[in-house]
Protein backbone atom coordinates (compact mmCIF):
# COMPACT_ATOMS: atom_id res chain seq x y z
CA UNK A 1 0.00 0.00 0.00
CA UNK A 2 2.92 2.44 -0.52
CA UNK A 3 2.64 4.84 -2.65
CA UNK A 4 5.91 4.97 -5.00
CA UNK A 5 4.99 8.65 -6.06
CA UNK A 6 5.49 9.62 -2.12
CA UNK A 7 8.51 12.20 -1.29
CA UNK A 8 10.80 10.50 0.72
CA UNK A 9 10.61 12.11 4.35
CA UNK A 10 12.56 13.18 7.26
CA UNK A 11 15.05 10.26 6.37
CA UNK A 12 12.61 7.44 7.12
CA UNK A 13 12.44 4.97 4.12
CA UNK A 14 9.07 4.55 2.56
CA UNK A 15 6.53 3.97 4.88
CA UNK A 16 2.75 2.96 4.97
CA UNK A 17 0.16 5.70 5.35
CA UNK A 18 -0.17 4.61 8.67
CA UNK A 19 3.01 4.75 10.03
CA UNK A 20 3.36 8.68 8.37
CA UNK A 21 -0.12 9.58 9.99
CA UNK A 22 0.84 8.13 13.43
CA UNK A 23 4.41 9.82 12.98
CA UNK A 24 2.68 13.15 12.02
CA UNK A 25 0.07 13.04 15.07
CA UNK A 26 2.99 12.68 17.20
CA UNK A 27 5.18 15.28 16.32
CA UNK A 28 1.96 17.42 15.95
CA UNK A 29 0.78 16.87 19.68
CA UNK A 30 4.41 17.69 20.49
CA UNK A 31 4.13 21.11 18.69
CA UNK A 32 0.61 21.54 20.51
CA UNK A 33 1.73 21.24 23.67
CA UNK A 34 5.26 22.95 23.45
CA UNK A 35 2.25 25.76 21.87
CA UNK A 36 0.48 25.44 25.12
CA UNK A 37 3.12 25.62 26.80
CA UNK A 38 5.22 29.01 25.96
CA UNK A 39 1.25 30.25 25.46
CA UNK A 40 0.57 29.96 29.87
CA UNK A 41 4.27 31.14 30.29
CA UNK A 42 3.02 34.19 27.72
CA UNK A 43 -0.18 34.52 29.85
CA UNK A 44 1.80 34.58 33.32
CA UNK A 45 4.36 36.66 32.21
CA UNK A 46 1.71 39.44 30.47
CA UNK A 47 -0.34 38.93 34.30
CA UNK A 48 2.95 40.08 35.86
CA UNK A 49 3.02 43.06 33.72
CA UNK A 50 0.08 43.84 34.47
CA UNK A 51 0.29 43.90 38.41
CA UNK A 52 3.60 46.32 37.62
CA UNK A 53 1.79 48.27 35.49
CA UNK A 54 -1.37 49.08 37.80
CA UNK A 55 1.22 49.28 40.52
CA UNK A 56 3.03 52.12 38.79
CA UNK A 57 0.34 53.85 37.80
CA UNK A 58 -1.05 53.74 41.39
CA UNK A 59 2.35 55.27 42.00
CA UNK A 60 2.34 58.09 39.56
CA UNK A 61 -1.18 58.78 40.73
CA UNK A 62 -0.27 59.44 43.82
CA UNK A 63 2.53 61.41 43.00
CA UNK A 64 0.76 63.87 40.71
CA UNK A 65 -2.25 64.26 43.60
CA UNK A 66 0.64 65.72 45.80
CA UNK A 67 1.93 67.86 43.11
CA UNK A 68 0.40 71.58 42.91
CA UNK A 69 -1.70 71.93 39.72
CA UNK A 70 -0.26 74.08 37.66
CA UNK A 71 -2.70 77.09 38.35
CA UNK A 72 -2.44 76.98 41.45
CA UNK A 73 1.41 77.21 42.08
CA UNK A 74 0.81 80.12 40.05
CA UNK A 75 -1.46 81.86 42.30
CA UNK A 76 0.65 81.29 45.46
CA UNK A 77 3.34 82.98 43.55
CA UNK A 78 1.06 86.17 42.34
CA UNK A 79 -0.21 86.17 46.33
CA UNK A 80 3.54 86.04 47.26
CA UNK A 81 4.40 88.54 45.06
CA UNK A 82 1.64 91.28 45.73
CA UNK A 83 2.54 90.81 49.45
CA UNK A 84 6.20 91.44 48.91
CA UNK A 85 5.22 94.45 46.82
CA UNK A 86 2.78 95.74 50.10
CA UNK A 87 5.40 95.04 52.48
CA UNK A 88 8.04 96.71 50.02
CA UNK A 89 6.25 99.70 49.85
CA UNK A 90 4.84 100.01 52.89
CA UNK A 91 8.55 99.91 54.26
CA UNK A 92 9.79 102.90 52.14
CA UNK A 93 6.71 105.01 53.35
CA UNK A 94 7.35 104.40 56.93
CA UNK A 95 10.99 105.25 56.27
CA UNK A 96 10.43 108.66 54.43
CA UNK A 97 7.72 109.39 57.50
CA UNK A 98 10.53 108.81 59.97
CA UNK A 99 12.83 110.85 57.98
CA UNK A 100 9.94 114.08 57.72
CA UNK A 101 9.21 113.23 61.25
CA UNK A 102 12.78 113.19 62.23
CA UNK A 103 13.42 116.88 60.83
CA UNK A 104 10.56 117.79 62.44
CA UNK A 105 11.61 116.90 65.72
CA UNK A 106 15.20 118.82 65.40
CA UNK A 107 13.32 121.65 64.34
CA UNK A 108 11.27 121.69 67.12
CA UNK A 109 13.72 121.10 69.36
CA UNK A 110 15.56 124.28 67.50
CA UNK A 111 12.56 126.48 68.69
CA UNK A 112 12.29 124.53 72.30
CA UNK A 113 15.92 125.97 72.72
CA UNK A 114 15.05 129.60 70.96
CA UNK A 115 11.81 129.59 73.52
CA UNK A 116 14.49 128.33 76.59
CA UNK A 117 16.81 130.85 75.95
CA UNK A 118 14.17 134.08 75.88
CA UNK A 119 12.10 132.72 78.76
CA UNK A 120 15.44 132.56 80.68
CA UNK A 121 16.00 136.37 79.48
CA UNK A 122 12.51 137.05 80.00
CA UNK A 123 12.95 135.84 83.75
CA UNK A 124 16.02 137.14 84.54
CA UNK A 125 15.00 140.41 83.86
Amino acid sequence: MTDLKRRYTDHLEQSSDHDLLIRLHTKMDSVCKTLKEKNDSINHTIEILNKNCLHQREVCDTVLEKKLPGATFWKLVSILIVVLSILFTTAITNRVDVTKNTSVILQNTKQLDKNTAVLETVRGK
